[in-house]
């Protein structure tokens, strides 16, 4: 391996340590892998947050506030109706739950089908209600 086949940049260090070009570029492929997941965990939780919000806030108009209740006894059943603030904040809960769920399915499936990232408004115009649409 010649000074030539490393980047400029570690080109010295390269000649100084005398270290493979493996071992030089693995704190940069790490540093690259982690800004990518931090990237992807932005991205998720962004969206989750939008989207269980707008989702909760229209469905809260629409259907009054007990939604979070209605969304609770879906896991614990038609007592949960009756129930009071630790249910709703559960119910609310599993909504951005679901929200973040979602949002992750979304962002890996980005990954394979590049159609949802050239037009990811597809996604959000689709779930609008249909009385808007």
């Amino acid at each position: 391996m010649q000074i030539s086949d490393v980047p400029s940049g570690v080109a010295a260090d390269f000649a100084l340590s005398g270290q493979s070009r493996l071992s030089i570029m693995a704190p940069l492929r790490t540093t690259h892998i982690m800004q990518l997941r931090k990237s992807a965990l932005l991205a998720i939780a962004v969206g989750g947050l939008i989207a269980g919000a707008l989702d909760l806030a229209q469905a809260s108009f629409l259907f009054g506030a007990k939604i979070p209740l209605l969304i609770a006894a879906g896991l614990l059943g038609r007592s949960a109706l009756h129930g009071g603030t630790v249910i709703y904040v559960l119910g609310v809960l599993l909504h951005f739950f679901i929200a973040f769920s979602a949002a992750a399915v979304y962002y890996a499936a980005s990954r394979w089908l590049e159609f949802l990232k050239e037009h990811h408004w597809c996604a959000v115009c689709s779930m609008a209600p249909r009385s808007i649409r």
